[in-house]
């Protein structure tokens, strides 16, 4: 098991950046990028979905979305079925700003897999997924 979490901490290392990277002139967190992406490949999401998704506080969330609010990176409407709950989605400047810096993550990250067939990153992708299931 040490063996599998020093690999994924030498993966996280050159994968991640250096330091918080700058979105639309903000510097955000590793926490406030986590939302936006998730935000990203969801059509709609409300704070409680977030917080489990996240495995953070309802709290929490809604420390994240007011600075991602306050930046003008996601907007928040009511729900349509329930009044007491909002969905947030990312604006269209955030959306096209979030697929750019994952599609630079992505292509700073291909060469660290060339060494595997399609079938291993497969194989390795299904792991990753299961190892993170939350319970």
């Amino acid at each position: 098991m040490a063996q599998i979490l020093e690999a994924v901490v030498d993966l996280q290392r050159h994968i991640q950046p250096k330091q918080p990277a700058p979105f639309r002139g903000h510097r955000l967190s590793s926490s406030h990028l986590g939302l936006l992406f998730v935000l990203s490949h969801r059509s709609q999401c409300t704070p409680s979905d977030l917080a489990t998704h996240l495995q953070i506080t309802p709290g929490a969330v809604t420390q994240l979305v007011t600075r991602l609010r306050d930046a003008e990176l996601v907007v928040s409407t009511r729900h349509p079925d329930d009044s007491r709950s909002v969905i947030l989605t990312l604006t269209e400047a955030a959306q096209v700003h979030v697929a750019e810096f994952e599609s630079s993550v992505l292509n700073k990250s291909l060469p660290l897999f060339n060494s595997l067939s399609d079938a291993e990153l497969a194989t390795l992708a299904a792991l990753l997924h299961r190892a993170g299931e939350r319970t």
